[in-house]
């Protein structure tokens, strides 16, 4: 933090942010997905219960936007993405950059058939959309194997595994 005693003003990354007038929260929308599903398959589909619409108050307005996902995978690696309701990109970098033959996610899981590990995931990001129009997010899967969400590739009843959620929250940040 720089500045002199009484100077409202915080650095971070380059970008300068006031203590005054915008950064309020205007508006909190979320999202908990707490049953269990599956999916197999090497192309974007949408996670079933995963979307969410806001509309900003002014189109300065950006929505910073978050999920957590509980995943596990018995096969194959997953990736997670943020789009827009017609699949389009954000109007702000949520992905990775094109390299190769890799495919382009918001977050990647990791993978280990030996253990059956279950993992957690958290991204959060702020997009831009400049519109007052209703706004809708919705995460997508991908996976070169089976893909589990909210438990374990191995669901055993028994109390060493688990029931987990996934969530997605936006929140429109005032200018």
């Amino acid at each position: 933090m720089s500045g002199s005693v009484g100077d409202n003003t915080a650095r971070a990354s380059g970008v300068i942010a006031s203590a005054g007038g915008g950064g309020k929260i205007g508006q909190v929308i979320n999202v908990i997905k707490t049953d269990t599903a599956s999916r197999g398959g090497a192309s974007w589909a949408d996670i079933s219960g995963m979307t969410a619409t806001i509309t900003p108050s002014a189109t300065d307005s950006k929505i910073l936007w978050g999920f957590y996902i509980g995943e596990s995978y018995s096969s194959g690696y997953g990736k997670i993405q943020i789009v827009y309701g017609d699949d389009s990109a954000l109007t702000t970098a949520a992905i990775g950059d094109t390299r190769g033959s890799r495919v382009r996610c918001t977050a990647g899981g990791m993978y280990d058939a030996s253990t059956d590990t279950g993992q957690q995931v958290s991204v959060q990001g702020l997009d831009a959309p400049n519109t007052i129009s209703a706004t809708t997010y919705k995460l997508q899967w991908w996976t070169s194997g089976t893909f589990y969400l909210n438990r374990r590739g191995n669901d055993t009843d028994n109390a060493s595994f688990d029931s987990a959620i996934s969530t997605l929250t936006l929140m429109e940040v005032l200018a």
